[in-house]
């Protein structure tokens, strides 16, 4: 196996667990507010709590606001003003980061057929969607923590911080994946031109 190969190996590597990382943020809570609040993607995880039981309620957004809309205390109508936010933000993700990984899917495809000696070019020329699926993820994160604001959101008034927004799997997950993005398009524009030379003696497979 060639120095050549093993760098394209890499490259795959780095593809492969950003789309896992990604894939994961997905299905776990992005970030916890007021102590018994758990904020996802898609849907709001409510603990109810009282002195002899605890329960955890899961359901989309748009089941909760009923119950802290319609409510007049501050608290609530503080979680009601944050209900569309937390909701158009995780679908904002969703979407960008479904483009991001039919980029990546492709940058993936090009990848291995030049390791297996062959090359693959269809409309996207030069690498591009190398650059498009990390600048798409790039994107997704920027519209989801400012629309949701997961680091901006303050407790409600006379609460201490302690209500305030806590980290959750989902949202460290998201950093890693940015990192892992980032890594990538660096250790990629290191390797581009050794990479690119041996697919130029390349069999084409098909080219437009």
């Amino acid at each position: 196996m060639s120095g050549t190969e093993n760098k394209i190996l890499i490259k795959i590597g780095l593809d492969l667990v950003y789309i896992g990382i990604v894939l994961i943020t997905f299905f776990v809570n992005e970030f916890s507010y007021m102590e018994s609040l758990e904020i996802g993607l898609i849907k709001l995880s409510v603990n109810y709590s009282g002195d002899w039981f605890s329960v955890l309620k899961s359901e989309p957004f748009s089941y909760f606001k009923g119950q802290f809309c319609d409510i007049s205390d501050e608290n609530s109508q503080k979680i009601c003003d944050c209900l569309s936010a937390w909701e158009a933000s995780g679908i904002l993700y969703l979407i960008f980061t479904s483009i991001s990984f039919v980029f990546c899917a492709y940058g993936l495809l090009r990848l291995s057929l030049k390791y297996l000696g062959r090359d693959f070019s269809l409309y996207v020329k030069h690498d591009i969607e190398q650059y498009i699926y990390p600048a798409l993820y790039i994107i997704a994160l920027i519209l989801y923590t400012s629309i949701s604001q997961v680091f901006t959101l303050d407790p409600p008034k006379g609460l201490s911080h302690d209500y305030g927004v806590k980290a959750e799997p989902g949202i460290i997950l998201m950093l890693v994946a940015l990192f892992i993005a980032l890594v990538g398009i660096v250790y990629f524009l290191s390797v581009r031109k050794e990479i690119n030379e041996k697919s130029d003696y390349a069999r084409p497979l098909l080219s437009y």
